[in-house]
């Protein structure tokens, strides 16, 4: 018999992200990004390092104020890629 395998209790997962540059390029149909959507909104998927203009829609400001306010931004605030 094989030798059965589990995991220890407290095993850290990672949640697989989704990056802005995916979601805003990606050319996959209405439903599958659909499914991107919740699988954002259930926590199963992560969205990283967002685009400006996803990272001004969900603030809820215009896009040129967020482009104004990286050029405002301190040092330590900036992006690094």
């Amino acid at each position: 018999m094989a030798p059965h395998y589990q995991l220890p209790e407290l095993a850290a997962m990672p949640v697989p992200s989704l990056t802005g540059r995916f979601l805003a390029h990606n050319r996959h149909s209405r439903v599958d990004r659909a499914f991107f959507a919740a699988d954002l909104y259930f926590g199963a998927k992560r969205l990283t390092m967002p685009t400006l203009v996803q990272a001004a829609l969900l603030a809820g400001v215009n896009r040129t104020y967020a482009f104004w306010a990286t050029k405002a931004s301190s040092p330590a605030r900036t992006r690094r890629n």
